[in-house]
């Protein structure tokens, strides 16, 4: 196909049917980066252990560590991707607490 390996064209296949991937614009990749800069200053909550937000004075060390400064855009791109993080992985929770329920109400058997 016009000069593709035909495993080249293969791999961008088994790429596209992949859903785990994602597709990052390039005007957001700075924002991303930053993110997971921080993804280890998480408050948690103390029953559940999931996520409740950023530690704002962790992140503040570490963008210090990084030698970054962070725009006011980057900083409510931060709060965005925060917020989203938050309600997915409680989701996420709420899904698996729900299903072991369901196996608990079939007697256990999976």
């Amino acid at each position: 196909m016009m000069g593709v390996a035909e495993e080249e064209i293969e791999a961008m296949e088994a790429a596209e049917a992949d859903n785990s991937l994602i597709e990052i614009w390039p005007e957001n990749l700075d924002s991303l980066r930053l993110f997971l800069g921080v993804m280890t200053q998480w408050r948690r909550d103390t029953s559940s252990g999931l996520p409740t937000g950023l530690d704002y004075a962790g992140v503040q060390a570490g963008l210090k560590m990084m030698r970054r400064h962070v725009s006011k855009r980057a900083f409510e791109d931060l709060q965005v991707l925060e917020s989203a993080y938050v309600a997915e992985t409680r989701k996420v929770a709420k899904a698996d607490q729900d299903r072991q329920a369901e196996i608990a109400r079939m007697g256990g058997a999976r």
